[in-house]
């Protein structure tokens, strides 16, 4: 790892360790696998193409493709040819999709899939060459994919240290990628990520997560044009650890017990969907093993020494979610947002390896992570080897090494805004740093609310509160300049099957429960039941499922009227309200 100045370097030293199933795609109930040398291979006879075509090095192609080893593929030549990659998320916002070509000023794009080929063809004339797998029919400028690679590696034949003579150009300082921040408000700004910053992360990551000695399964299924879940598959890479790419997250648990993975990245709302339906099972066993496997549940999600009784506990319950995953796990790395604390302790407690990390797209994006032999629930563990952490007086995190952006491309003084003159990346997160170094983040700055009382609420922690409820899918609260809490509840389809008066009453129930928790200015006064829950594609989710509170307030600015509108509360005004739907 020591020796790689680049990215390119990374995936050229793959070459010595050939793997049958280095990159595994799903088609139709089947999985095609592409080897490590055909990897390189692929990759080296795209970049001599592209190279030819492109007018200068340093020059942006765009990547629109799903999860896939051709989304790979397409990343590693563009890096490879000196050019700078462009990911963008298959689900787009057209005017964002807009923006970001007109603000890299690209000309060429990768599109991968029948989806995206389909979505993207009313843009098709904005580009000089568009390089797809799809079938190219009346569209000019397109040219196939395979029939690139083949022109670049017939030119490979006659000139074999073309390809050296391309990796040896590239500088650890020239840019590698420009990754848009799917921010919760605004415009996304291009993040420049050079060589340097990336494999400044492969050197500190990769000593913490040991390969297993057949080099281990990876399994990937967040969007890879996300800045956490394209780390990791370099990380999967620079380890020679085999990567199987779900199709549909709705296959995830049948693809786990076929794949047996040892590793995989994941954001907190999975593991809460998975624990939810195990709560759900469990509950419904009757007898003493139902009796047991609930003392179980309960146990796990507290703090509490191990006593006789938990080995038949896990025999009952830990074994099976252990089985829920493949049963080979080594790490589980979750990061995109916190997890909540008793959900890493019950998943823990029950054999699964859960390092929780944090970063952002500006830091490459990891700045700290729990690892085995250093991890501490509740945290986000300690800063990489080559990253200093510091706090502002008022809590803000701070980050500064190798890994920090050049900056935010053509925005000098966005820059300039949360990178100061001694090099600090200023994360706009709140948290503290505990006697061992340990990262706890607590809020986002931008979330924290003032009520019209002046009171502070901080939405995050209650709204993993009341995501518990296996009724709620999505929860967001209200509260900026509102004289009260009020919360809009999405619902989850396990909703539907209740009748309404039921449901109301078990979600009342349940925000009783959460209220009891939080002082007198944050309890919950109102709620909306809402059955549509917010999407990426409906705008009010970012890709890593954190919600848009900006886009979620705008579409139910009268609903929201109307949960602050006395005369409609109940006789109870502390009681609480059913919204319309």
């Amino acid at each position: 790892m020591e020796s790689y100045r680049t990215i390119p370097d990374m995936l050229l030293g793959c070459a010595h360790d050939d793997r049958e199933r280095a990159l595994n795609d799903r088609v139709t109930g089947a999985w095609k696998s592409l080897s490590s040398s055909e990897l390189v291979r692929r990759v080296s006879g795209l970049a001599v193409a592209l190279d030819e075509r492109m007018p200068a090095p340093g020059g942006c192609v765009g990547v629109l493709s799903p999860p896939s080893a051709s989304w790979v593929v397409s990343d590693m030549a563009i890096m490879l040819s000196g050019s700078v990659s462009v990911p963008f998320f298959i689900d787009f916002s057209e005017t964002h999709f807009e923006y970001k070509v007109e603000n890299t000023g690209m000309t060429t794009l990768f599109v991968l899939g029948t989806e995206p080929w389909s979505r993207f063809l009313p843009f098709a004339e904005r580009f000089q060459w568009i390089i797809t797998d799809q079938p190219v029919g009346n569209v000019p400028n397109a040219i196939s994919m395979d029939e690139l690679c083949d022109e670049g590696t017939a030119r490979l034949v006659d000139d074999p240290a073309l390809i050296q003579r391309l990796a040896d150009r590239i500088s650890p300082d020239d840019l590698a990628a420009i990754i848009y921040t799917s921010g919760s408000t605004g415009m996304p700004k291009g993040v420049e990520l050079t060589h340097g910053n990336l494999i400044s992360q492969l050197r500190d990551i990769a000593p913490l997560f040991a390969r297993a000695e057949d080099g281990g399964r990876a399994i990937s299924l967040l969007p890879v044009a996300h800045s956490f879940e394209r780390m990791v598959i370099y990380l999967y890479l620079a380890q020679g650890m085999d990567i199987y790419f779900v199709d549909d997250i709705g296959n995830l648990g049948p693809l786990m017990q076929e794949v047996r993975p040892t590793m995989m990245a994941v954001v907190p709302r999975l593991l809460e969907k998975i624990y939810n339906q195990i709560r759900e099972k469990v509950a419904a066993l009757s007898g003493p093993r139902g009796w047991i496997a609930r003392w179980a549940l309960r146990r796990a999600n507290r703090n509490e020494k191990r006593v006789p009784l938990d080995s038949l506990a896990d025999r009952l319950v830990g074994g099976k979610i252990r089985a829920v995953f493949g049963g080979s796990l080594r790490a589980v790395i979750v990061g995109g947002a916190h997890m909540p604390e008793p959900l890493n302790r019950f998943f823990t407690r029950a054999g699964i390896p859960i390092y929780e990390g944090y970063g952002l797209t500006e830091s490459a994006p990891v700045i700290c992570v729990n690892h085995l032999g250093q991890s501490r629930i509740g945290t986000v563990g300690c800063p990489l080897a080559s990253v200093e952490i510091a706090l502002t007086n008022e809590g803000e995190v701070l980050a500064r090494g190798p890994n920090i952006m050049r900056g935010y491309h053509h925005q000098p003084v966005e820059t300039a805004r949360v990178i100061d003159s001694d090099g600090w990346l200023h994360t706009g997160d709140l948290g503290r740093i505990d006697e061992e170094g340990y990262l706890t983040i607590m809020a986002r700055k931008k979330e924290m609310f003032k009520t019209s009382t002046g009171e502070t609420i901080f939405p995050g922690p209650v709204e993993q509160d009341l995501c518990r409820s296996a009724r709620i899918e999505t929860a967001c609260i209200i509260a900026e300049s509102r004289k009260h809490v009020a919360c809009l509840l999405f619902l989850s389809p396990s909703a539907a099957v209740l009748p309404a008066a039921d449901l109301r009453q078990e979600i009342e129930a349940h925000i009783r429960q959460v209220n009891t928790d939080l002082d007198h200015w944050e309890k919950i006064h109102a709620y909306a039941l809402l059955p549509e829950v917010p999407s990426v594609a409906n705008g009010e989710l970012t890709p890593t499922l954190k919600i848009r509170r900006h886009v979620v307030e705008e579409h139910y600015r009268e609903l929201i009227e109307r949960l602050y509108d006395e005369t409609e509360w109940t006789e109870k005004p502390h009681e609480f309200e059913i919204g319309h739907c």
